[in-house]
């Protein structure tokens, strides 16, 4: 599942449209070539500018919060998708970004039911995605 973000008032938005082309072009390799894989690509700009409007008005307004409020939302779009195709969510985290740096945010794109790469380096997961 791939998520379409909004970033209001930002400048460039390049790099963040490129990684959606990015994932957007992977999702449909994925579906060409596994018949259990689908694609959804849901927006969730709505969602989050309405969580952030209840925030400021609420005076929680701290901007690291935020940008973690996204992972978090889009862990919870992944559980209820999950759950509507009786299926489980899937880590995609390696052995340096889950248990070296800790590179993810609690109970957001860390909050998976299996993490089966978990254990491998970076350059494990590049050799192995070869086979």
């Amino acid at each position: 599942m791939c998520n379409d973000w909004s970033e209001n008032g930002s400048s460039d938005n390049s790099h963040k449209k490129s990684n959606m082309t990015l994932a957007n072009k992977h999702c449909h390799f994925l579906t060409k070539k596994f018949d259990n894989v689908s694609h959804h690509n849901i927006d969730l700009t709505t969602v989050y500018d309405k969580f952030e409007e209840s925030c400021m008005q609420a005076n929680f307004s701290e901007i690291l919060g935020f940008a973690n409020s996204k992972s978090r939302l889009r862990m919870i779009m992944l559980y209820q998708s999950a759950a509507s195709e009786s299926g489980i969510v899937v880590g995609t985290g390696n052995k340096v970004e889950d248990f070296g740096v800790g590179f993810y945010t609690k109970y957001g794109d860390g909050g998976v039911d299996i993490s089966p790469i978990a254990d491998l380096l970076k350059s494990e997961v590049k050799n192995a995605s070869k086979n």
